[in-house]
Order: structure tokens, then sequence, then C-alpha cells
């Protein structure tokens, strides 16, 4: 016999606690008396406040979907899925002919991207159901049966326990129905297959003896951000989407978690990490005590991060969970030498690129140093150029200088030569030129009706010598 354990744990949420909302959650776990059958169920009545009396809604909806369950694997053939596996996403809003859609007749221009996203999740049930008639069949009629004895059971809770004054304010116009809005998720294990069902959000993960995670049943694109399909919509039956497989391959864990849990993460991949960790302290502390300790932390991953109401509910392989431990244990290596390896890659990379740009610089800076260097040798050739022209000007200065100064010298001498001779006239000259001016000062003294006096030197003047 397979040592399966499952498990289911809800807690109200960080905020229900200060709001004094209940918990919305609600979850169930089953194991058939021989042991060889295993359920989990978990279901998320909605927060806002239309949705007065989600939590019963959400009760119900488990509970009837487990005696859904029961009745269900006790009904087929245990070999009605052997050899068969599929996953199938919510039914489009119009039905076609599963085997002649009209998929490739409809206008698929101008479409919006949520439009392309449903015709294409639209075209995904129709390829998946072609081959499924019998299973599609056998799963609407168990989608049908929960949702139906779920709406009665609404109506005779309501019966019994009417809508108060605020209650019917509060839901206003809108149907009895919406105020029991849930989601609703289950996963089953008998011998000889599995099979998944979902309908809203909320993260089914699976794990195989690798470790390796999937989501089992395909998701739904009308699930987005605070929006989700739900039991109180109308005509939810096609919006349940599964999964099944009759070919042995069991998964070692699979986790069924609400909304509050994949909020507080983020991203898929943090939730499989997440529950790759809890899968680990299972292995480590043993069942019991590990449920008790995930008991006592999703109070405090709700006060973290999503602060809404958490669910988790799992069934888990004991046998093959070692070695799929042991598989994470050893990728957690490798993917702790991968991201060192990454690390180290982006090192060497910026330094490549700094290296790179450094040896730019290096090229830039010699490349300038060179301009320069061509351009100081330019410069320096010109002076040497210019000193050289200055210097034959210098030399011809020089050259001209000593010409001016013997011509000076020259010049000097003959002042010389002409000042002696000039003093020597002088003193030859000097007593003429006094005599001369002696007669003049005569001459100009005589009468002039008396002439014989000044007549009487006129020879003299002959004899005057020349000068």
């Amino acid at each position: 016999m397979v040592d399966i354990f499952n498990f289911n744990i809800s807690v109200k949420g960080y905020s229900h606690i200060g709001s004094g909302k209940p918990c919305q959650d609600y979850s169930l776990n089953w194991t058939s008396d021989d042991n060889s059958i295993h359920a989990v169920v978990i279901a998320d009545g909605h927060g806002s406040k239309t949705y007065v009396r989600s939590d019963v809604g959400s009760r119900l909806a488990c509970e009837i979907a487990l005696e859904n369950i029961k009745s269900f694997v006790s009904n087929i053939p245990k070999d009605f899925f052997a050899g068969k596996s599929g996953q199938v996403t919510a039914a489009p809003y119009t039905i076609e002919d599963n085997l002649f859609p009209m998929q490739g007749k409809r206008n698929t221009t101008n479409l919006s991207e949520s439009e392309t996203e449903q015709l294409e999740q639209d075209k995904a049930y129709y390829d998946a159901v072609k081959d499924l008639q019998e299973e599609e069949a056998i799963f609407k009629r168990l989608f049908g049966s929960i949702y139906l004895q779920w709406v009665d059971a609404l109506d005779k809770y309501t019966a019994e326990n009417p809508l108060n004054e605020d209650e019917k304010s509060t839901l206003g116009n809108n149907k009895i129905v919406k105020a029991y809005g849930s989601t609703l998720m289950a996963f089953v294990r008998t011998p000889d297959y599995w099979f998944a069902f979902q309908i809203g959000d909320g993260k089914m993960v699976a794990f195989d003896r690798s470790m390796n995670w999937s989501e089992p049943v395909p998701w739904d694109c009308n699930c987005f951000l605070n929006v989700t399909t739900s039991l109180c919509n109308t005509e939810p039956v096609r919006m349940f989407r599964y999964a099944f497989s009759g070919r042995g391959d069991f998964p070692t864990a699979v986790f069924l978690g609400s909304d509050g849990i994949d909020d507080s993460w983020g991203t898929i991949e943090n939730l499989a990490d997440f529950y790759s960790e809890t899968l680990s302290i299972f292995n480590r502390l043993g069942a019991d005590t590990a449920t008790k300790e995930l008991e006592e932390y999703l109070p405090e991953m709700s006060r973290k991060g999503s602060r809404d109401d958490m669910t988790i509910a799992a069934i888990l392989d004991m046998d093959t969970l070692p070695n799929a431990v042991e598989s994470f244990s050893i990728k957690k290596k490798i993917n702790a030498i991968d991201s060192e390896k990454r690390q180290l890659e982006e090192k060497l990379r910026k330094l490549t690129v700094q290296k790179n740009e450094i040896e730019d610089g290096i090229k830039d800076l010699e490349e300038k140093i060179g301009e320069k260097d061509r351009s100081f040798s330019a410069w320096l050739n010109s002076i040497v150029q210019k000193k050289k022209t200055e210097e034959e000007s210098i030399k011809l200065l020089k050259t001209g200088l000593v010409l001016k100064k013997e011509e000076a010298a020259k010049v000097s001498d003959e002042i010389d030569r002409l000042s002696e001779h000039f003093k020597q006239w002088e003193l030859e000259n000097k007593e003429i030129y006094k005599s001369l001016n002696d007669q003049l000062a005569k001459i100009a003294s005589c009468a002039p009706l008396d002439s014989s006096s000044c007549d009487a030197d006129e020879s003299s003047l002959e004899n005057i010598p020349e000068s």
C-alpha cells in the first residue's frame, strides 16, 4: 500500500481579524476506509461586501463537492481513464459542435488583447475535447451535479436562516446565489487514476518524483487581478476546468491554495519554491509535525503577504517524497552553482565591457597624443625654421652693422681730417676775415659826397687773396 498523506488548513486572513469578518475560505480532505482513495477540496468565498454569506457558500461547496467525488469514483469503472490523459480549460460562452467547431469562421480582425486571449483559449478547449467526448460528458455531469446540489443547499440554508435587513440591503437586487459566491478546487487520487477540477482563481501546483512542478489544471483567462469566475456566475458549469490521467503518472505531491497564498508570493515560480521548501520540511520533520508548523506559519504569511484568508490542502506520496526532496536539494545546489556562475559571468561581462571602454579610452588618448605630437612637431619645425630665418636676418643685420660701423669710422676719420683742415683754414683766414670786416665798416662810414678817401683804398681790394 502506498503511503499517502492528505491535509488541509484554512486560517482567517490578517485583514479579517481587524474587520471582524469570518474566514471565508473552507477546505476538506478525505481518505477512503481502505486508504486507497484520497481527495482534497478547497473553496474561497468572495470577499467583496455583496457576498454577504460567502463563508457559508465556500463550506457548502466543499461538502457537496466531496460527496459528489465519492459518488463519482464509486460509480465509474476503474479502467475508465486507463491509458488516457487530458487537460481541458473552460468552455466557450457559446458552445459549438465539438466535432465541427465554427472557430475558423469567426471574425478575428481588430481584436483586443483580451479578445485574442479568449479566442486562443476557446481554440484550446476545442482541441482538447475533440478526442475526449466521453470524458467531457462525464465531467460535465459531475460539475452540473455539484452546482445544482450547491444551489439547492443555498436555498435550504436561506430558508432556515433568512437574510437579515443588513444582508438584504447589501445584496440589493442581486440573485440570492450571489450572497454565497465562491470558487472551488479539488484533486482526487485513486490507485488507477487521478483527476482534478477547478472554477475560479487560486493555484494548484503538482510535483513529480524529480521535484519538477506543473499546474495540472489549465488556467482560465477570465481570472485576472481581483476578477474570478465563480459558482455564483450564470451557467458556471461550463467554467469548470479539469485534468485527469490514467497513465500511472501520479504526482509525488499536489498543493491546492486559495488566492491568499499565491498573492503572497507574487509569481508562480516563487509559489513553487515555497511549496518545494514545504516538502523538504515535511520530509525532515514528518507529516504531523510539519502540518502543525505550517498551520502556525500561515497567519504570519497572511500578515506579511496578501492579508487575505489562507488555505492550503495537499496530497503527498510519502514513499517517493524523500527521493523528490533529494532531487530538490541537488537542484538547489546546481541552481546555486548556476547562480554563482551567472553572477561571475555577469561580473566578467561587466569587467570585459569596462576593459573595452578603457582600451577605447587608451586608443582615443593615443590618437589625441599622436595628434598633439604631430601638431607640436609642426610647431617646433616652424619655430626652428623661423629661428633659422631670424638668425639669417640677424646675420645680415650684423653684417650691415659692421659695414655701417666701418662707414661710420671712415666718416669719423674724414670729420677729423676736415676738422683739422678747418682749424688750419680758420687760423689762416682769421686776419683776412678781420681785415675785410674792418674795410666794410670803413666803407659804411664814408660820406656820399666825399669819396676821395674811399677811392684811395680801392686798389687795396685787389690785394685780397682768394680763399
